[in-house]
């Protein structure tokens, strides 16, 4: 457990547990910076539209 872990810690990848099947999951879809910054902004402006 211990090994798989610092695995999922030290690498860039993305992770998820699912410690109730006992398997880790792991994807390199890295997102640049920039593809953050629009997506929240969209979100963001989505959510002063509602208001």
């Amino acid at each position: 457990k211990r090994w798989s872990a610092k695995l999922t810690r030290s690498s860039r990848a993305d992770s998820k547990v699912f410690s109730k099947f006992s398997f880790v999951v792991m994807s390199n879809n890295v997102i640049s910076p920039y593809q953050k910054i629009f997506e929240m902004s969209q979100s963001l402006s989505c959510r002063y539209q509602k208001l």
